[in-house]
């Protein structure tokens, strides 16, 4: 068994693989998006069983998603796993926007949702809000804001009709659940959300059992399959006894999770990957 990693090859995740890889007996390369997208450089596929894209982004940017769609493709063709095998339909970048719009389709729940187009009345929104940009990842892009001053400042930095306004929702908990070929790991992530005197919110977080929470493991497989994400961390909200979906991260750091739960994510994952 030999896999196929596209990302970083220094990064934590890809780092991570590897151990696993060579302990399980696997063999495991990593080629970054600029190793691939260069015009000499063909990778053999005859040497790979597995393909797993797990970063399509050089510097951040998406200008290469083609070419990684198109080496998705050709695996898929020589009836190859890849992961996510959406990817090598096409299916890579859409943004935020149209992820909520699968989650809803599938009648899942999400906090209300929508896109901040081009002349909208800002004085009409109601706050506080969270702001996000439509194709922001790492939890970066994400605002909460108080006000339509404050949200006057945000907006120069992406073009308006890539900002989505988010209701904010007061809760108590928010879970950080891994899901791996769309089936929630032993152990999920339960922060309390609180105040100090102050107003400053703080979090303390806490592995629990997946037996303790079957409502949040049941929405974060749901919505995992309806965005067919294989590996994915599932960010949901409890709030009076109700959970909303905030996102599904098809490409999760997997550092904090081990790091907390001690659970061994990577090699859950290689497993699956390992799978034909």
């Amino acid at each position: 068994m030999n896999i196929l990693v596209v990302s970083p090859k220094k990064s934590y995740v890809a780092e991570r693989l590897k151990q696993e890889a060579d302990l399980a007996g696997f063999g495991l390369e990593v080629f970054s998006v600029k190793d691939l997208v260069k015009i000499d450089f063909k990778p053999d596929l005859d040497n790979y069983n597995v393909l797993y894209i797990r970063n399509p982004y050089l510097n951040g940017g998406s200008d290469f998603l083609p070419q990684i769609v198109e080496l998705a493709k050709k695996f898929k063709a020589q009836g190859k796993k890849v992961v996510d095998t959406v990817i090598s339909e096409g299916v890579l970048g859409e943004g935020k926007l149209v992820d909520y719009q699968k989650l809803l389709k599938a009648s899942l729940s999400i906090p209300s949702t929508t896109c901040l187009n081009h002349g909208r009345d800002l004085s009409k929104l109601k706050y506080p809000l969270v702001l996000k940009w439509i194709y922001g990842f790492k939890a970066e892009n994400v605002f909460f804001v108080k006000n339509e001053k404050e949200l006057a400042k945000l907006l120069p930095k992406h073009p308006q009709a890539e900002w989505l306004v988010q209701e904010f929702i007061p809760a108590e908990y928010e879970y950080k659940v891994m899901v791996v070929g769309y089936r929630v790991v032993p152990i999920v992530l339960r922060f309390e959300i609180g105040t100090d005197g102050f107003g400053i919110k703080y979090r303390t977080g806490q592995g629990v059992n997946i037996k303790d929470c079957p409502e949040v493991v049941n929405l974060a497989q749901q919505s995992a399959k309806a965005l067919k994400r294989e590996l994915a961390k599932v960010d949901i909200l409890s709030s009076q006894g109700r959970y909303f979906i905030l996102e599904v991260n098809r490409f999760p750091g997997i550092k904090p999770f081990e790091s907390l739960t001690k659970y061994n994510l990577a090699a859950d994952f290689i497993r699956y990957l390992a799978k034909t």
